[in-house]
């Protein structure tokens, strides 16, 4: 039965074609040849055809197997929760699957169109265009390493409310050259609107704490100033100030974070002189830093000229953030040093505070920007902190344009390094919704 099929496959009319030109050559060597040397013909063309027969046999099953490795594949890309966008190197559309149809609004018969930042006119298509083009979106974060694929992008679009998480790959061929791409796009809106949520509860739980210690706050400095206390009455109320203190700043801490996860921590720019303006946050600081033991050097540029676009305010709490863990996380009679450096051929200047404290170790290093982290060396020198100052201040550099790192040793120290454009147009436009 399986016999029959294969011999009725259209696969097989090379096969019957050989049976043909084979009698018809056994037909002439039957008439002009001796009966001996017909033998070895009969045989060579039984042969022959066996040959014929099992390659073309072999070559159905290898194509039948094709196609079904092709029908699966397509059933799994059409059925995908993440949208599959894959298209060539002149931005035609291969492949265009239901969940990229559903994302966008579009139709099948996007297969085989031809995508260019023009079509970003027509409202229909704008979405999709800065999925292919994010510079034309209201903001794109590129999440892996720049010209190294895949390329993963968190992309915001106003238009349609959507947060996507985009990861480029490259599709290359049989020798290895690039034919393509392929997009797979990821919506995160509804992940987003979960912590959003969440971080809306941590918001009003916070300004509901706030009242309450500004309160006790008030109260103990009335009661510190009365002389009819006595010395054990006072030192128990000075406990109570200092530790009100410290959590109002923890309440401080949780609020930012909060708008800066919203993104609506709200950035004023304004023109401003970047040597006369660290100065004067290196002269309030001397005084604490006096209480440290620690001594403060400033290392000014040669261009004393550094006017930039900065909100004074945030940049004041980053610089004064960074210092405050400079002095905190320093040895006895350590110093810390300030620098800035104008680059040449880069439209940045580069803020650099080192100090030469207990230093952080490599482990350490890689989350140090993330929230509620404290590295080990830090909590065994320090057991107070909220683990939010750095992750604040990564945000106000990055909304500045800028960029911040770290470089530090164990029992060396430590050096923090932060850039801001002196060109306005590098910064961005809006605050980014900042839930990682």
């Amino acid at each position: 039965m399986m016999f029959s099929k294969y011999l009725k496959l259209k696969e097989m009319r090379v096969f019957w074609l050989a049976c043909v030109l084979s009698l018809a050559v056994l037909f002439l060597n039957f008439m002009y040849l001796p009966t001996r040397e017909i033998f070895f013909v009969i045989f060579g063309l039984f042969f022959l055809n066996t040959n014929i027969f099992l390659n073309i046999l072999r070559l159905y099953k290898i194509k039948s197997g094709l196609q079904l490795e092709k029908v699966e594949l397509a059933s799994v890309i059409a059925n995908l929760d993440d949208g599959v966008i894959a298209y060539t190197n002149d931005f035609k559309i291969l492949i265009f699957n239901n969940a990229a149809q559903k994302l966008f609004g579009l139709s099948d018969d996007m297969v085989g169109q031809i995508m260019s930042p023009a079509h970003a006119q027509n409202e229909k298509f704008r979405s999709l265009v800065q999925v292919f083009f994010p510079a034309l979106a209201p903001l794109a974060i590129i999440r892996s390493e720049p010209n190294q694929y895949p390329q993963i992008m968190d992309i915001s679009l106003d238009q349609s409310n959507l947060e996507l998480r985009v990861t480029t790959s490259k599709i290359f061929g049989v020798n290895n050259e690039a034919l393509g791409f392929v997009k797979i796009v990821h919506d995160r809106t509804r992940e987003l609107m979960l912590l959003k949520t969440k971080t809306e509860f941590i918001s009003v739980a916070a300004h509901q704490l706030r009242t309450p210690l500004t309160s006790i706050h008030w109260a103990s400095d009335a009661l510190r100033k009365n002389e009819n206390l006595s010395g054990d009455d006072k030192n128990m109320v000075l406990m109570i100030g200092k530790s009100t203190e410290k959590l109002l700043n923890i309440v401080d801490d949780l609020l930012n974070t909060a708008k800066i996860e919203e993104g609506r921590f709200g950035y004023i720019f304004d023109d401003l002189d970047l040597v006369e303006f660290v100065g004067e946050i290196l002269t309030s600081a001397r005084d604490k830093l006096k209480q440290y033991g620690i001594k403060l050097y400033f290392d000014k540029p040669e261009d004393s000229n550094l006017v930039i676009k900065a909100d004074g305010k945030k940049l004041e709490m980053a610089l004064s953030n960074l210092l405050d863990n400079a002095a905190r996380y320093n040895v006895k009679n350590g110093e810390v040093a300030v620098s800035l450096k104008k680059f040449k051929d880069k439209p940045y200047v580069q803020v650099s505070i080192r100090d030469s404290g207990i230093g952080i170790s490599s482990e350490d290093l890689k989350k140090l920007f993330t929230k509620f982290y404290r590295g080990d060396a830090a909590i065994k020198l320090q057991t107070e902190g909220s683990g939010l100052g750095l992750f604040i201040v990564k945000n106000i550099i990055e909304r500045h344009g800028g960029t911040i790192w770290v470089e530090s040793e164990l029992n060396r120290g430590t050096t923090f390094h932060f850039t801001l454009p002196t060109d306005s147009k590098l910064i961005p436009l809006k605050e980014r919704v900042y839930f990682e």
